[in-house]
């Protein structure tokens, strides 16, 4: 997706879209919804995924905005990106442009003004990168509250992390593996934060399957009776001796779902989990 989304009424898309020229021949690609939208799809679903995946929002501030326009604000404000608004005002009759540039402190959004706009998006862009990634980044719990153990292949880790952040949004605790530290008794580590958690989410998928560290995850966690959750990542067939083990316990099929909120509704209704939930329901963006 693109790294610069533009937020903008019907009479600045003409200085919309030369920010655009001009950001992306310094290679850093934009989203309009001029140019990039389908009609053929979601309206709103390609805007926010648009919004999401942006690394910083450029806001071409109308006097009057549209619903549409402040809808789009909102979004922008609720999501990790990093917004640059810029005021702007209807073009007087002797003036052949359409808007004026906060930035500048006078004058209107001429090219110069559009040129000096795309100037400050690339002396910030590297740093809204910085910060978007850290934003994003997930931490594995460390406490004494009770915890979910996620036991996953580091090969499905961008799938994985991605459903994990959606339930640490939603306010649960959960550990995982990001990276044992060189020297760590690998089993006596993972063997340790099994033995402390109060719950297992068992990422399945091919990858799974074929890891024997998984395998033997998710059967220490059975020999200690610890309550399961699989959630299946991928339509993989499971191998028949995990059928013959697995196929009583609690189980979603996370590929199935086109709604992730139908999907963490699922999850979340699977007994006995919601000792590993903070009281207070932690919110913010969707997955």
């Amino acid at each position: 997706m693109a790294e610069v989304y533009i937020c903008y009424s019907k009479w600045n898309q003409n200085e919309a879209e030369r920010i655009t020229e001009l950001l992306e021949e310094s290679g850093i690609g934009c989203w309009l919804v001029s140019r990039d939208i389908n009609y053929a799809k979601n309206w709103d679903q390609q805007v926010e995924d648009a919004v999401k995946s942006s690394v910083i929002s450029i806001y071409l501030k109308p006097p009057e905005p549209s619903f549409r326009v402040l809808d789009e604000v909102r979004l922008i404000e609720s999501s990790n990106t990093t917004m640059m608004t810029f005021e702007t005002e209807p073009a007087s009759s002797e003036d052949n442009v359409t808007g004026k540039g906060s930035m500048s402190g006078e004058g209107h959004i001429s090219k110069a003004t559009v040129e000096d706009i795309v100037a400050e998006v690339l002396r910030n862009i590297d740093h809204a990168r910085e910060q978007k990634a850290e934003k994003e980044r997930i931490y594995p719990y460390s406490g004494n509250e009770p915890f979910i153990f996620a036991s996953y292949s580091h090969r499905d880790m961008e799938k994985v992390f991605k459903i994990i952040k959606g339930f640490q949004k939603r306010g649960y605790r959960i550990w995982f593996d990001e990276g044992i530290d060189p020297g760590t008794e690998w089993d006596e580590y993972i063997a340790e934060h099994i033995e402390k958690s109060h719950y297992m989410i068992a990422f399945l998928s091919e990858n799974y399957f074929g890891s024997s560290n998984c395998r033997d995850e998710l059967a220490f966690a059975r020999d200690e009776d610890k309550p399961l959750l699989l959630i299946y990542i991928a339509a993989d067939e499971l191998p028949k001796g995990m059928q013959l083990r697995l196929n009583r316990l609690q189980a979603v099929h996370w590929y199935s779902y086109d709604d992730q909120d139908m999907f963490y509704e699922k999850a979340m209704s699977a007994a006995g989990l919601d000792v590993c939930k903070e009281k207070e329901k932690v919110t913010g963006d969707e997955a």
